[in-house]
């Protein structure tokens, strides 16, 4: 007899695995985009790039017991709407580290995994209890 683990901590594990790949893609367009754009503005396109992988993960793997809305558009805003209050923490985190931080190239890196660590309980609770209701539908629980 197996023993199934709570599906509230199954979502969270699924959703702690996706952020890492999130945290990947980020820190990998950070990197890349920062002689381009610097440190502000290449963390800007990173967040947008790793925000839109982790919708469609989340969307597929974590949280695929809910049904789907009509327009992709509008629940992609969604998310982003609500996952922007993370990501201004995580953001915030990461610029006030850079600013302390003498060594850009390993401080954005850093600075990155700060800030994901500290936008990832307001993401997770936005995605579980806000994301549908934001994009009008009635919260549904796994079976």
């Amino acid at each position: 007899m197996s023993v199934q683990p709570p599906a509230r901590l199954g979502a969270l594990a699924r959703f702690c695995g996706v952020g890492a790949l999130g945290f990947a893609v980020d820190s990998s367009l950070l990197l890349g985009l920062m002689p381009v754009l610097g440190s502000t503005w290449g963390r800007v396109v990173s967040l947008l790039g790793s925000m839109t992988l982790t919708w469609v993960l989340n969307r597929s793997f974590t949280f695929d017991h809910r049904p789907r809305v009509q327009s992709r558009l509008g629940e992609w805003g969604a998310y982003c709407l609500l996952m922007g209050v993370g990501a201004l923490v995580n953001f915030a985190v990461y610029w006030a580290y850079m600013r302390w931080t003498p060594q850009p190239s390993f401080a954005a890196l850093v600075g990155v995994a700060l800030g994901s660590g500290a936008g990832l309980c307001v993401n997770f609770v936005s995605a579980r209890f806000l994301l549908q209701r934001v994009a009008g539908e009635a919260p549904v629980e796994p079976a």
